[in-house]
């Protein structure tokens, strides 16, 4: 999990979303949030990201491809939300999903070859 202010920065990152990223959780500080997921190639994502940042959407969820720093490519599900309005920030969290999507990947295969 991260705390993103609403500029969209990273106020503060643990280490396990630091470490779907390829970096120390505290290594995120000062970081623009929307580029270590790309949320900006997606208009629709972007524009509701912006919203939940503004304080004018409820929450976003989506799913992302990230690259890690050693190559390998995971799949992620991002979710945000804002924090009290006495935070003023948003708090943004990764799930690793490659695994499921790895395994849907190979049902659709059986599924075509067993037609």
């Amino acid at each position: 999990m991260a705390v993103v202010d609403r500029d969209g920065l990273v106020v503060s990152a643990n280490d396990s979303f630091g470490a779907l990223l390829g970096k120390p959780g505290a290594a995120l500080t000062g970081m623009v949030a929307a580029e270590l997921m790309e949320l900006k190639s997606d208009a629709r994502t972007w524009d509701a990201y912006r919203e939940v940042l503004r304080g004018r959407q409820a929450k976003l969820s989506c799913t992302r491809r990230v690259k890690h720093p050693d190559g390998h490519v995971l799949w992620v599900q991002v979710s945000a939300a804002p924090l009290a309005a006495e935070e003023h920030g948003v708090l943004l969290s990764l799930t690793d999903i490659s695994a499921r999507r790895e395994l849907q990947a190979r049902l659709r295969h059986l599924r075509c070859t067993t037609r």
